[in-house]
């Protein structure tokens, strides 16, 4: 039975959001959309994108740190450009004008 074991990731994960929140600031264009499970989905201006994985990546880790101090812990973050699922390169993160990657029909 892993009850104990989602029961400590869903404390760490929740303590990972109250360190967002009281760092908020460091990425003021950022706003949390959803929270499933152990995901959580933000938007922010695509100037920002990198800065704000990290961010997270890290308020995450801390937050998990306050149950587990000997394990490795590890964050996985995705760069979208919108909802449908378009991963963004480092050639879009660079760009000032997204628009010329989208498909015509969603310009």
């Amino acid at each position: 039975m892993n009850t104990p074991a989602q029961g400590l990731a869903a404390d760490g994960f929740k303590a990972g959001l109250a360190r967002l929140w009281q760092t908020r600031d460091r990425c003021p264009t950022t706003a949390p959309v959803l929270a499933v499970h152990d995901e959580l989905v933000v938007e922010c201006d695509v100037a920002d994108a990198e800065m704000v994985a990290t961010w997270l990546s890290e308020c995450l880790v801390e937050g998990m740190r306050r149950y587990i101090r000997r394990v490795p812990i590890g964050v996985e973050t995705t760069i979208m450009l919108d909802w449908s699922g378009t991963r963004m390169d480092s050639a879009m993160l660079r760009a000032n004008d997204v628009t010329e990657f989208l498909e015509p029909a969603r310009r």
